[in-house]
């Protein structure tokens, strides 16, 4: 696994010692020619380990291979949870649909402003209406999903049991 290691590190040395004895040739001071040396030796370390590493290849895990609870909670929560303790646009938008679709199944047209407002509360109503700039915070958007909750305590008549 370690087979090209010495050659490269002879060719990183070479290479540094090398430009280090260039720079000084061209009138640059001892200190700045060997400085100018050391930082050539320790890009080439870099680049070496950088490419002794690149052969690490991390599997893929489909999201689709485990269709257990745990895994649909935890994408869930990786869909909520944006930056900033933001919420991120899909879940927003989401959840603007469905408070849409509720309001609907209750009978309750977005135009009707003060209706609607009294069933799920201003800021649910606003997601409903319009996706807001910038996202909803994580207690926002809890707040929201709450007075949904409460929207749907009672099942409609025709709903299955």
């Amino acid at each position: 696994m370690r087979t090209g290691l010495p050659r490269r590190v002879l060719w990183i040395l070479m290479i540094s010692v090398f430009s280090g004895a260039l720079v000084w040739l061209i009138g640059v001071s001892l200190a700045q020619s060997v400085l100018v040396g050391a930082v050539i030796m320790a890009l080439g370390a870099g680049r070496s380990k950088i490419e002794m590493d690149s052969g690490v290849v991390w599997p893929i895990l489909a999201a689709d291979r485990d269709p257990s609870v745990r895994r649909e909670l935890s994408r869930l929560s990786m869909e909520v949870a944006g930056l900033d303790g933001r919420t991120t646009d899909h879940a927003t938008e989401y959840l603007g649909r469905l408070t849409r679709a509720r309001l609907e199944r209750h009978g309750v047209r977005l135009t009707d402003r003060s209706r609607a407002e009294s069933l799920i509360g201003p800021l649910a109503y606003s997601v409903a209406i319009e996706t807001p700039d910038p996202p909803l915070r994580y207690y926002e958007f809890e707040r929201c999903v709450v007075a949904l909750e409460a929207l749907d305590t009672t099942p409609l008549p025709g709903d299955p049991a």
